[in-house]
């Protein structure tokens, strides 16, 4: 009976064992870090909203992209390799969603026009703006330990009434990384988003500023 419970306990003790080293070799749960491209405070007094709004309504239409930029991946660019995502960040929106969201937030602050609604509400207006977008993301020059948050988009102005482009502006902003990581990216995408509303909004003004009235 002894040798019974002997055996008994050897094989609880030995089970116990196994047991907890199957819980320390057990894989940690991966924290996944999220970023977003939002209009803050620093772009909002950076814009100069016009005294005396131009007399026509401007329909945003959804920012255009490959593939890359219509998903939550913070891509990044290094040698020898053309875009690759941060393992474990993400953006909280698509690169194209963000974007829409926030030019339509710097439009209506800078009361360029008597109205700005996005195209998904079914207005319709005087002036359609549509954005392609060619690049957002990180490039890493590891040789140099630099690295910079690059958005290229192009904008066309287009006639409500005939479908005519009015105007097009291609814009390549390039801002610095204060790390060689996905934080540092989105810091660096931040700032040129930023940048990037700004030269949207002067070209805008200087644009429709020569837009006939009779429009």
């Amino acid at each position: 009976m002894k040798k019974t419970v002997s055996i008994l306990a050897v094989s609880f003790l030995i089970l116990s064992i196994l047991v907890v080293a199957a819980c320390s070799f057990r894989p940690k749960p991966v924290t996944i870090r999220t970023y977003v491209i939002d209009s803050g405070d620093t772009l909002t007094s950076a814009i100069k909203s016009k005294a005396n709004p131009y007399p026509y309504t401007l329909i945003l239409l959804s920012t255009l992209g490959a593939l890359p930029f219509r998903t939550q991946k913070i891509l990044y660019r290094s040698s020898g390799i053309t875009l690759a995502p941060y393992l474990y960040s993400r953006w909280e929106f698509s690169p194209t969603h963000m974007l829409t969201t926030k030019i339509l937030r710097a439009l209506d602050i800078s009361n360029l026009f008597k109205a700005v609604s996005f195209r998904a509400t079914g207005a319709k207006g005087n002036l359609y703006l549509e954005c392609s977008l060619f690049d957002f993301s990180h490039h890493v020059d590891m040789a140099r330990k630099s690295s910079y948050g690059v958005i290229s988009a192009m904008f066309q102005l287009i006639d409500g009434r005939t479908r005519d482009i009015i105007a097009k502006k291609s814009f390549t902003i390039k801002k610095p990384a204060p790390e060689l990581d996905a934080q540092g990216a989105a810091s660096a995408l931040k700032a040129a988003s930023d940048a990037l509303c700004l030269k949207l909004i002067a070209w805008l003004d200087e644009t429709v500023n020569s837009i006939p009235a009779t429009r």
